[in-house]
Protein backbone atom coordinates (compact mmCIF):
# COMPACT_ATOMS: atom_id res chain seq x y z
CA UNK A 1 0.00 0.00 0.00
CA UNK A 2 1.23 3.46 -0.86
CA UNK A 3 -0.43 5.76 1.70
CA UNK A 4 -1.43 9.32 0.95
CA UNK A 5 -3.14 11.26 3.72
CA UNK A 6 -6.06 13.46 2.66
CA UNK A 7 -8.62 15.48 4.56
CA UNK A 8 -12.21 14.27 4.66
CA UNK A 9 -13.25 16.93 2.14
CA UNK A 10 -10.50 15.86 -0.26
CA UNK A 11 -11.54 12.23 0.10
CA UNK A 12 -15.16 13.13 -0.67
CA UNK A 13 -14.17 15.08 -3.80
CA UNK A 14 -11.90 12.29 -5.01
CA UNK A 15 -14.60 9.73 -4.34
CA UNK A 16 -17.08 11.76 -6.38
CA UNK A 17 -14.56 11.96 -9.21
CA UNK A 18 -13.90 8.21 -9.20
CA UNK A 19 -17.60 7.39 -9.26
CA UNK A 20 -18.27 10.01 -11.93
CA UNK A 21 -15.58 8.57 -14.23
CA UNK A 22 -17.07 5.08 -14.05
CA UNK A 23 -20.59 6.43 -14.36
CA UNK A 24 -19.60 8.51 -17.39
CA UNK A 25 -18.23 5.42 -19.11
CA UNK A 26 -21.39 3.41 -18.40
CA UNK A 27 -23.68 6.24 -19.45
CA UNK A 28 -21.73 6.89 -22.64
CA UNK A 29 -21.26 3.23 -23.61
CA UNK A 30 -24.79 2.03 -22.86
CA UNK A 31 -26.64 5.19 -23.98
CA UNK A 32 -28.75 5.26 -20.82
CA UNK A 33 -29.12 7.59 -17.84
CA UNK A 34 -30.67 5.22 -15.30
CA UNK A 35 -27.31 4.16 -13.89
CA UNK A 36 -24.95 6.94 -14.89
CA UNK A 37 -22.72 9.65 -13.52
CA UNK A 38 -24.90 10.69 -10.58
CA UNK A 39 -25.66 7.14 -9.41
CA UNK A 40 -22.05 5.94 -9.47
CA UNK A 41 -20.75 9.15 -7.89
CA UNK A 42 -23.27 8.87 -5.03
CA UNK A 43 -22.44 5.18 -4.46
CA UNK A 44 -18.72 5.94 -4.31
CA UNK A 45 -19.10 8.79 -1.83
CA UNK A 46 -21.47 6.65 0.25
CA UNK A 47 -18.72 4.05 0.58
CA UNK A 48 -16.28 6.74 1.66
CA UNK A 49 -18.59 8.35 4.24
CA UNK A 50 -19.79 5.08 5.80
CA UNK A 51 -16.20 3.89 6.10
CA UNK A 52 -15.18 7.16 7.75
CA UNK A 53 -18.06 6.94 10.22
CA UNK A 54 -17.39 3.31 11.15
CA UNK A 55 -13.60 3.44 11.57
CA UNK A 56 -13.95 3.33 15.36
CA UNK A 57 -16.60 0.59 15.24
CA UNK A 58 -14.72 -2.15 13.29
CA UNK A 59 -16.14 -0.90 9.97
CA UNK A 60 -19.54 -2.42 10.76
CA UNK A 61 -21.52 0.30 8.99
CA UNK A 62 -19.41 0.17 5.83
CA UNK A 63 -19.64 -3.64 5.74
CA UNK A 64 -23.42 -3.50 6.08
CA UNK A 65 -23.48 -0.91 3.33
CA UNK A 66 -21.46 -3.18 1.02
CA UNK A 67 -23.83 -6.09 1.62
CA UNK A 68 -26.74 -3.76 0.98
CA UNK A 69 -25.27 -2.51 -2.30
CA UNK A 70 -24.76 -6.10 -3.47
CA UNK A 71 -28.34 -6.96 -2.58
CA UNK A 72 -29.77 -3.88 -4.32
CA UNK A 73 -27.66 -4.53 -7.43
CA UNK A 74 -28.75 -8.16 -7.74
CA UNK A 75 -32.40 -7.33 -7.04
CA UNK A 76 -32.31 -4.55 -9.63
CA UNK A 77 -30.74 -6.84 -12.21
CA UNK A 78 -33.25 -9.66 -11.80
CA UNK A 79 -36.21 -7.26 -11.64
CA UNK A 80 -35.21 -5.59 -14.90
CA UNK A 81 -34.47 -8.94 -16.53
CA UNK A 82 -37.87 -10.44 -15.66
CA UNK A 83 -40.19 -7.44 -15.93
CA UNK A 84 -38.71 -5.15 -18.57
CA UNK A 85 -37.46 -5.72 -22.11
CA UNK A 86 -34.44 -3.42 -21.90
CA UNK A 87 -32.62 -5.33 -19.16
CA UNK A 88 -29.30 -3.98 -17.97
CA UNK A 89 -26.15 -5.95 -18.52
CA UNK A 90 -24.59 -7.79 -15.62
CA UNK A 91 -21.40 -5.75 -16.00
CA UNK A 92 -23.21 -2.48 -15.27
CA UNK A 93 -24.94 -3.93 -12.23
CA UNK A 94 -21.77 -5.46 -10.78
CA UNK A 95 -20.04 -2.12 -11.18
CA UNK A 96 -22.23 -0.73 -8.37
CA UNK A 97 -20.64 -2.65 -5.45
CA UNK A 98 -17.23 -2.27 -7.08
CA UNK A 99 -17.65 1.52 -7.10
CA UNK A 100 -18.68 1.36 -3.45
CA UNK A 101 -15.47 -0.57 -2.64
CA UNK A 102 -13.40 2.10 -4.41
CA UNK A 103 -15.01 4.66 -2.12
CA UNK A 104 -14.05 2.52 0.87
CA UNK A 105 -10.45 2.34 -0.38
CA UNK A 106 -10.26 6.12 -0.60
CA UNK A 107 -11.46 6.43 2.99
CA UNK A 108 -8.75 4.02 4.21
CA UNK A 109 -6.05 6.02 2.37
CA UNK A 110 -5.53 3.57 -0.50
CA UNK A 111 -5.54 6.65 -2.71
CA UNK A 112 -3.14 5.69 -5.50
CA UNK A 113 -4.47 2.14 -5.56
CA UNK A 114 -8.07 3.32 -5.99
CA UNK A 115 -7.08 5.76 -8.75
CA UNK A 116 -5.11 3.06 -10.56
CA UNK A 117 -8.03 0.63 -10.23
CA UNK A 118 -10.42 3.23 -11.64
CA UNK A 119 -8.22 3.85 -14.67
CA UNK A 120 -7.78 0.14 -15.34
CA UNK A 121 -11.48 -0.61 -14.94
CA UNK A 122 -12.50 2.27 -17.18
CA UNK A 123 -10.00 1.21 -19.84
CA UNK A 124 -11.19 -2.41 -19.80
CA UNK A 125 -14.80 -1.28 -20.12
CA UNK A 126 -14.06 1.17 -22.93
CA UNK A 127 -11.94 -1.32 -24.87
CA UNK A 128 -14.58 -4.04 -24.68
CA UNK A 129 -14.11 -5.18 -28.27
CA UNK A 130 -10.33 -5.35 -27.88
CA UNK A 131 -10.67 -7.42 -24.71
CA UNK A 132 -13.03 -9.87 -26.43
CA UNK A 133 -10.69 -10.05 -29.41
CA UNK A 134 -7.77 -10.84 -27.11
CA UNK A 135 -9.78 -13.60 -25.41
CA UNK A 136 -10.64 -15.11 -28.79
CA UNK A 137 -6.92 -15.20 -29.65
CA UNK A 138 -6.03 -17.20 -26.55
CA UNK A 139 -5.46 -20.88 -27.28
CA UNK A 140 -5.88 -23.89 -25.02
CA UNK A 141 -2.09 -24.31 -24.99
CA UNK A 142 -1.65 -20.77 -23.67
CA UNK A 143 -4.17 -21.34 -20.87
CA UNK A 144 -2.39 -24.54 -19.83
CA UNK A 145 0.99 -22.79 -19.87
CA UNK A 146 -0.38 -19.92 -17.78
CA UNK A 147 -1.64 -22.46 -15.23
CA UNK A 148 1.84 -24.04 -15.18
CA UNK A 149 3.34 -20.65 -14.41
CA UNK A 150 0.70 -20.01 -11.70
CA UNK A 151 1.48 -23.34 -10.00
CA UNK A 152 5.23 -22.65 -10.03
CA UNK A 153 4.90 -19.03 -8.84
CA UNK A 154 2.00 -19.22 -6.37
CA UNK A 155 1.99 -22.83 -5.13
CA UNK A 156 5.49 -24.29 -5.31
CA UNK A 157 7.52 -21.15 -4.55
CA UNK A 158 5.76 -20.18 -1.25
CA UNK A 159 6.15 -23.76 0.05
CA UNK A 160 9.93 -23.76 -0.33
CA UNK A 161 11.88 -22.79 2.83
CA UNK A 162 13.45 -19.34 2.57
CA UNK A 163 16.49 -20.34 4.62
CA UNK A 164 19.32 -21.96 2.72
CA UNK A 165 21.21 -25.11 3.63
CA UNK A 166 24.82 -26.21 3.52
CA UNK A 167 26.00 -29.18 1.48
CA UNK A 168 29.72 -30.08 1.37
CA UNK A 169 30.53 -26.59 2.73
CA UNK A 170 28.50 -25.04 -0.11
CA UNK A 171 25.64 -22.70 0.77
CA UNK A 172 22.57 -23.32 -1.40
CA UNK A 173 19.22 -21.52 -1.37
CA UNK A 174 16.43 -23.52 -3.08
CA UNK A 175 14.00 -20.58 -2.97
CA UNK A 176 16.36 -18.38 -4.97
CA UNK A 177 16.79 -21.26 -7.40
CA UNK A 178 13.04 -21.54 -7.99
CA UNK A 179 12.77 -17.74 -8.22
CA UNK A 180 15.10 -17.84 -11.23
CA UNK A 181 12.87 -20.44 -12.90
CA UNK A 182 9.84 -18.22 -12.23
CA UNK A 183 11.54 -15.16 -13.73
CA UNK A 184 12.58 -17.04 -16.88
CA UNK A 185 9.08 -18.50 -17.22
CA UNK A 186 7.56 -15.05 -16.83
CA UNK A 187 9.85 -13.56 -19.48
CA UNK A 188 8.98 -16.45 -21.79
CA UNK A 189 5.25 -15.84 -21.29
CA UNK A 190 5.53 -12.07 -21.79
CA UNK A 191 7.63 -12.55 -24.91
CA UNK A 192 5.05 -14.86 -26.42
CA UNK A 193 2.13 -12.53 -25.65
CA UNK A 194 3.89 -9.46 -27.07
CA UNK A 195 4.79 -11.16 -30.31
CA UNK A 196 1.27 -12.58 -30.63
CA UNK A 197 -0.12 -9.06 -30.42
CA UNK A 198 2.52 -7.38 -32.59
CA UNK A 199 2.51 -8.60 -36.18
CA UNK A 200 4.64 -5.95 -37.90
CA UNK A 201 8.34 -6.77 -38.36
CA UNK A 202 7.77 -10.30 -37.11
CA UNK A 203 11.32 -11.62 -37.47
CA UNK A 204 12.72 -8.64 -35.59
CA UNK A 205 10.46 -9.19 -32.59
CA UNK A 206 10.71 -12.97 -32.92
CA UNK A 207 14.48 -12.95 -32.64
CA UNK A 208 14.57 -10.34 -29.84
CA UNK A 209 11.93 -12.00 -27.68
CA UNK A 210 13.26 -15.38 -28.68
CA UNK A 211 16.53 -14.19 -27.14
CA UNK A 212 14.70 -13.56 -23.89
CA UNK A 213 13.79 -17.25 -23.90
CA UNK A 214 16.85 -18.85 -25.50
CA UNK A 215 19.13 -16.92 -27.83
CA UNK A 216 21.04 -20.09 -28.71
CA UNK A 217 17.86 -21.85 -29.85
CA UNK A 218 16.75 -18.73 -31.73
CA UNK A 219 19.92 -18.52 -33.82
CA UNK A 220 19.85 -22.29 -34.32
CA UNK A 221 16.29 -22.22 -35.69
CA UNK A 222 17.06 -19.31 -38.01
CA UNK A 223 20.25 -21.00 -39.21
CA UNK A 224 18.36 -24.20 -40.05
CA UNK A 225 15.79 -22.38 -42.17
CA UNK A 226 16.94 -22.48 -45.80
CA UNK A 227 14.79 -19.47 -46.65
CA UNK A 228 16.59 -17.23 -44.18
CA UNK A 229 19.06 -14.91 -45.93
CA UNK A 230 22.49 -13.96 -44.66
CA UNK A 231 21.28 -10.52 -43.54
CA UNK A 232 18.30 -12.05 -41.74
CA UNK A 233 20.61 -14.49 -39.97
CA UNK A 234 22.89 -11.67 -38.85
CA UNK A 235 19.81 -9.79 -37.66
CA UNK A 236 18.68 -12.84 -35.69
CA UNK A 237 22.08 -12.97 -33.99
CA UNK A 238 22.25 -9.29 -33.03
CA UNK A 239 18.59 -9.04 -32.02
CA UNK A 240 18.53 -12.27 -30.00
CA UNK A 241 21.83 -11.33 -28.34
CA UNK A 242 20.31 -8.03 -27.20
CA UNK A 243 17.28 -9.90 -25.83
CA UNK A 244 19.45 -12.51 -24.14
CA UNK A 245 21.69 -9.98 -22.39
CA UNK A 246 18.61 -7.98 -21.31
CA UNK A 247 17.14 -11.15 -19.80
CA UNK A 248 20.39 -11.90 -17.96
CA UNK A 249 20.51 -8.35 -16.61
CA UNK A 250 16.91 -8.50 -15.39
CA UNK A 251 17.59 -11.84 -13.74
CA UNK A 252 20.56 -10.39 -11.89
CA UNK A 253 18.52 -7.34 -10.82
CA UNK A 254 15.89 -9.53 -9.17
CA UNK A 255 18.38 -11.84 -7.47
CA UNK A 256 21.06 -9.35 -6.36
CA UNK A 257 20.62 -5.68 -7.24
CA UNK A 258 23.96 -4.67 -5.69
CA UNK A 259 25.87 -7.04 -7.97
CA UNK A 260 24.01 -5.73 -11.00
CA UNK A 261 24.91 -2.16 -10.07
CA UNK A 262 28.56 -3.17 -10.06
CA UNK A 263 28.30 -4.91 -13.45
CA UNK A 264 25.65 -2.82 -15.18
CA UNK A 265 27.84 -1.68 -18.07
CA UNK A 266 28.63 -5.30 -18.98
CA UNK A 267 24.94 -5.50 -19.91
CA UNK A 268 24.13 -1.96 -21.04
CA UNK A 269 26.92 -1.42 -23.57
CA UNK A 270 26.41 -4.72 -25.49
CA UNK A 271 22.61 -4.30 -25.48
CA UNK A 272 22.80 -0.81 -26.99
CA UNK A 273 25.45 -1.90 -29.51
CA UNK A 274 23.54 -5.00 -30.62
CA UNK A 275 20.33 -2.99 -31.00
CA UNK A 276 22.14 -0.48 -33.21
CA UNK A 277 23.46 -3.34 -35.34
CA UNK A 278 19.96 -4.81 -35.49
CA UNK A 279 18.63 -1.49 -36.77
CA UNK A 280 21.38 -1.43 -39.39
CA UNK A 281 20.71 -4.98 -40.62
CA UNK A 282 16.93 -4.50 -40.71
CA UNK A 283 16.96 -1.57 -43.14
CA UNK A 284 16.81 -3.58 -46.38
CA UNK A 285 15.00 -6.69 -45.13
CA UNK A 286 11.38 -7.64 -45.79
CA UNK A 287 10.56 -8.74 -42.29
CA UNK A 288 6.85 -9.42 -42.70
CA UNK A 289 7.37 -12.89 -44.17
CA UNK A 290 8.70 -14.42 -40.97
CA UNK A 291 6.70 -15.83 -38.09
CA UNK A 292 7.44 -16.20 -34.42
CA UNK A 293 9.35 -19.43 -33.90
CA UNK A 294 8.05 -20.19 -30.40
CA UNK A 295 4.48 -21.50 -30.43
CA UNK A 296 4.18 -22.07 -26.70
CA UNK A 297 4.31 -19.26 -24.12
CA UNK A 298 5.75 -21.45 -21.37
CA UNK A 299 6.81 -24.87 -22.56
CA UNK A 300 6.89 -27.29 -19.63
CA UNK A 301 9.70 -29.07 -21.41
CA UNK A 302 11.63 -25.79 -21.63
CA UNK A 303 11.04 -24.97 -17.95
CA UNK A 304 12.21 -28.43 -16.84
CA UNK A 305 15.31 -28.23 -19.05
CA UNK A 306 16.19 -24.77 -17.77
CA UNK A 307 15.68 -25.90 -14.17
CA UNK A 308 17.93 -28.92 -14.76
CA UNK A 309 20.64 -26.83 -16.44
CA UNK A 310 20.47 -24.20 -13.70
CA UNK A 311 20.76 -26.85 -10.98
CA UNK A 312 23.73 -28.54 -12.63
CA UNK A 313 25.52 -25.25 -13.36
CA UNK A 314 24.88 -23.97 -9.83
CA UNK A 315 26.11 -27.19 -8.25
CA UNK A 316 29.25 -27.39 -10.40
CA UNK A 317 30.19 -23.73 -10.08
CA UNK A 318 29.51 -23.79 -6.34
CA UNK A 319 31.77 -26.80 -5.95
CA UNK A 320 34.53 -25.29 -8.08
CA UNK A 321 34.28 -21.88 -6.40
CA UNK A 322 34.48 -23.51 -2.97
CA UNK A 323 37.26 -26.05 -3.52
CA UNK A 324 39.14 -24.94 -6.63
CA UNK A 325 38.68 -21.23 -7.45
CA UNK A 326 40.70 -19.67 -10.23
CA UNK A 327 41.18 -20.66 -13.89
CA UNK A 328 38.98 -23.75 -13.61
CA UNK A 329 36.10 -21.62 -12.32
CA UNK A 330 36.45 -19.15 -15.18
CA UNK A 331 36.60 -21.97 -17.71
CA UNK A 332 33.39 -23.41 -16.28
CA UNK A 333 31.68 -20.01 -16.60
CA UNK A 334 32.71 -19.76 -20.26
CA UNK A 335 31.47 -23.28 -20.99
CA UNK A 336 28.22 -22.84 -19.04
CA UNK A 337 27.56 -19.54 -20.81
CA UNK A 338 27.74 -21.35 -24.13
CA UNK A 339 24.90 -23.60 -22.96
CA UNK A 340 22.74 -21.12 -21.04
CA UNK A 341 23.97 -17.69 -19.94
CA UNK A 342 20.93 -17.17 -17.66
CA UNK A 343 22.02 -20.12 -15.54
CA UNK A 344 25.46 -18.51 -15.20
CA UNK A 345 23.93 -15.22 -14.00
CA UNK A 346 21.74 -16.98 -11.46
CA UNK A 347 24.55 -19.21 -10.23
CA UNK A 348 26.98 -16.31 -9.79
CA UNK A 349 24.31 -14.24 -8.05
CA UNK A 350 23.60 -17.09 -5.60
CA UNK A 351 27.29 -17.58 -4.83
CA UNK A 352 27.85 -13.84 -4.39
CA UNK A 353 24.80 -13.47 -2.14
CA UNK A 354 25.86 -16.37 0.06
CA UNK A 355 29.37 -14.92 0.42
CA UNK A 356 31.09 -17.71 -1.49
CA UNK A 357 32.27 -15.46 -4.32
CA UNK A 358 34.24 -12.17 -4.19
CA UNK A 359 32.94 -9.28 -6.28
CA UNK A 360 35.94 -9.24 -8.63
CA UNK A 361 35.53 -12.95 -9.39
CA UNK A 362 31.77 -12.48 -9.89
CA UNK A 363 32.37 -9.69 -12.42
CA UNK A 364 34.86 -11.84 -14.33
CA UNK A 365 32.44 -14.77 -14.30
CA UNK A 366 29.58 -12.66 -15.67
CA UNK A 367 31.78 -11.38 -18.47
CA UNK A 368 32.90 -14.90 -19.41
CA UNK A 369 29.34 -16.22 -19.28
CA UNK A 370 28.16 -13.59 -21.75
CA UNK A 371 31.22 -14.19 -23.92
CA UNK A 372 30.56 -17.93 -24.00
CA UNK A 373 26.95 -17.29 -25.05
CA UNK A 374 28.02 -14.99 -27.90
CA UNK A 375 30.68 -17.42 -29.18
CA UNK A 376 28.26 -20.36 -29.11
CA UNK A 377 25.67 -18.48 -31.21
CA UNK A 378 28.33 -17.39 -33.68
CA UNK A 379 29.62 -20.95 -33.96
CA UNK A 380 26.13 -22.16 -34.86
CA UNK A 381 25.59 -19.33 -37.33
CA UNK A 382 28.95 -20.04 -38.99
CA UNK A 383 27.69 -23.46 -40.08
CA UNK A 384 25.15 -21.76 -42.31
CA UNK A 385 26.22 -22.45 -45.89
CA UNK A 386 25.36 -18.89 -46.88
CA UNK A 387 28.23 -17.56 -44.80
CA UNK A 388 30.65 -19.25 -47.19
CA UNK A 389 34.03 -17.57 -47.11
CA UNK A 390 32.58 -14.19 -46.21
CA UNK A 391 34.14 -12.16 -43.46
CA UNK A 392 30.79 -11.43 -41.80
CA UNK A 393 31.27 -14.05 -39.12
CA UNK A 394 34.72 -12.71 -38.22
CA UNK A 395 33.33 -9.19 -38.13
CA UNK A 396 30.57 -10.18 -35.71
CA UNK A 397 33.05 -12.08 -33.56
CA UNK A 398 35.27 -9.01 -33.40
CA UNK A 399 32.38 -6.66 -32.66
CA UNK A 400 31.03 -8.96 -29.94
CA UNK A 401 34.42 -9.03 -28.26
CA UNK A 402 34.67 -5.24 -28.47
CA UNK A 403 31.17 -4.74 -26.99
CA UNK A 404 31.71 -7.15 -24.10
CA UNK A 405 35.26 -6.00 -23.31
CA UNK A 406 34.13 -2.36 -23.36
CA UNK A 407 31.33 -3.21 -20.94
CA UNK A 408 33.71 -5.20 -18.75
CA UNK A 409 36.27 -2.40 -18.36
CA UNK A 410 33.50 0.19 -17.90
CA UNK A 411 32.11 -1.92 -15.02
CA UNK A 412 35.54 -2.11 -13.42
CA UNK A 413 35.79 1.67 -13.38
CA UNK A 414 32.18 2.79 -12.88
CA UNK A 415 29.33 1.65 -10.65
CA UNK A 416 25.70 2.68 -11.06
Amino acid sequence: MYEVSLTLLQKMLLSLAVGAILGLEREHSKRQTLLGIRTFALISITGTLLTELSKDFYYIASSIGLVGIFAIALFFYFFRATHLKNALGLTTVMMLPLTYVLGMLISTNYILESIAATVIIAYVLIEKSEVHHLVEMISRREIVDFLIFAVIAFVIYPLIPSSGYTFLEMKLNPQSFVLSVILISFLSFVSHVIVRVIRHNAVLYASFFGGLISSLATVMLFARDKKVTLDALKLSFTSSSAGSILRDGLLLIFINLALFQSTAFIFIIPIVAYLLLTQFYSKDLKLENFKFIYNEPISLNFVLKFAAVLFVVTAITSFIATFSPGPLFYLSMLAAGAVNSASVMASIAFLFTSGNLPKSVAINGIFLGLLGSALAKLAIASNKSQWGSSKSILLLVGLSLVFLIAGYFASLNFTI
